[in-house]
């Protein structure tokens, strides 16, 4: 990384806002292959020794018009789904994790997440009644506060690469984690290609 030196001292100042408790947002632009990716790398190598705990997202053009679809695949490894789980499986293993990491309001946060991994409902977990509109928000609000909670009180590094190619609803759910009006010890980090512009 010959010349990215200045580079990671800015991250890591930005780093140290950020770790104590003042919300930062990064974005990093520029065409492809120039190193945006092992820059961030990079950067977290540098701060592995510090209590922290990193998210990535993977944003690609077939997902794009895809609802939270970097989120779902993230949070389907925290959950341990692999491929050759049944639903019934798969509704388990994203029911031991909510009541673990989301404790509260289980039942109605297991209904959403089936609905988003297109999983059969079950008696125990019925789909929600709520409102397109409001279930939306719902939704929102729920993969923000997965994404978060295992931070476990640490600093979170929220990595998102490409950006440009992220569909509306992560793009909704990202501005809630790591807007202006965001609070807490939180870093995202974004990467996008030239002529992408943060809503």
């Amino acid at each position: 990384l010959v010349g990215r030196q200045e580079q990671l001292t800015r991250l890591q100042s930005i780093w140290q806002q950020a770790r104590h408790g003042d919300t930062q947002v990064v974005l990093l632009q520029g065409e492809a292959g120039i190193g945006k990716s092992r820059l961030v790398h990079a950067f977290r190598q540098q701060i592995a020794g510090q209590p922290h705990v990193v998210r990535v997202l993977h944003c690609s053009a077939e997902s794009a018009q895809s609802p939270w679809q970097p989120v779902l695949a993230l949070l389907a490894n925290q959950f341990g789904f692999t491929p050759g789980d049944s639903p019934r499986a798969r509704t388990r293993k994203l029911a031991d994790h909510v009541a673990a990491a989301h404790p509260a309001g289980v039942q109605e946060a297991v209904g959403l997440l089936r609905e988003l991994y297109a999983l059969p409902p079950t008696d125990s977990h019925p789909p929600p009644a709520a409102a397109k509109a409001l279930q939306r928000h719902r939704v929102t609000a729920l993969l923000g506060a997965l994404l978060r909670q295992p931070a476990g009180g640490l600093p979170l590094v929220l990595v998102t690469e490409d950006l440009h190619w992220a569909d509306a609803s992560t793009l909704e759910l990202l501005q809630s984690l790591a807007g202006p009006q965001a609070r807490g010890a939180l870093m995202a980090v974004f990467t996008a290609r030239p002529g992408f512009a943060l809503p």
